[in-house]
């Protein structure tokens, strides 16, 4: 996590280069879904670890990350967290996603799935999902948005998205190498899903922004398995106006 807010200051760092040089900008609204695990982690770093460098960070909450980045848009707020290829949040936004700029790649995130019951090895990404109740960190917000299109261009169908604690039959979610959240699943008694080739592929060939990803397995736990899966890359945004000297604090 070190290495990660080392380049989180420096994208702070980047954001003021552009600004008023008499006066550069040290207070940053930054935005985040009140739900979502990940993003709250990365603010509880990030926070204290700026304004030890003498930044000044007001964090505004946020019902999904849908609305974080909507409030960047329209200047309620300065800065945001999004994966990078959330194309679904670009396109409910419309014509406000011109007014986010891309300040820096922060971490890399894997997708996980977790079956309620141990499911075979030959088992596929359609046999998992199809016909059955998938839970999501916070509906309708961009995790949604971007399985329903994986789902979609899949032709997976039958497939109903439900909240973590509704009883889901498989749980998804975009984590870290070896996550606190991972491991709370796998004391749960969750199975660990690896995906095949053909998913993996077919994903990653329809959209450019995802990569392919292995993480080995845990070498002293029996539960944990070789994953194969894609990547993302979590960003942080900004509104247009940071970094030009016309700005008002």
């Amino acid at each position: 996590m070190k290495t990660k807010l080392t380049f989180a200051l420096l994208a702070f760092l980047f954001i003021q280069g552009g600004c008023d040089i008499a006066k550069p900008k040290k207070d940053f609204r930054l935005a985040i879904p009140e739900n979502d695990y990940f993003y709250n982690y990365m603010e509880g770093h990030l926070k204290p670890f700026l304004e030890s460098k003498g930044f000044r960070i007001e964090v505004i909450k946020a019902v999904s990350s849908i609305e974080a980045n909507q409030k960047v848009a329209r200047g309620e707020a300065d800065l945001a967290f999004i994966n990078n290829h959330s194309v679904a949040v670009s396109e409910i936004l419309g014509s406000e996603t011109g007014r986010l700029r891309t300040v820096l790649p922060l971490t890399t995130r894997l997708f996980f799935a977790f079956s309620k019951n141990q499911m075979p090895d030959t088992t596929t990404a359609k046999e998992l999902f199809e016909n059955k109740r998938v839970g999501i960190e916070v509906l309708v917000g961009e995790a949604q948005l971007n399985f329903e299109r994986f789902l979609k261009r899949a032709e997976i169908k039958g497939t109903r998205l439900v909240a973590f604690e509704d009883s889901p039959d498989v749980i998804v979610f975009w984590g870290t190498f070896y996550g606190a959240r991972a491991e709370k699943f796998l004391k749960e008694g969750w199975h660990p899903f690896s995906f095949k080739q053909n998913w993996i592929e077919f994903l990653t060939l329809n959209d450019p922004a995802l990569k392919p990803y292995t993480l080995p397995s845990i070498p002293g736990n029996r539960r944990s398995i070789r994953i194969n899966t894609i990547a993302t890359e979590a960003v942080l945004v900004a509104n247009q106006e940071i970094g030009e000297n016309s700005f008002t604090n």
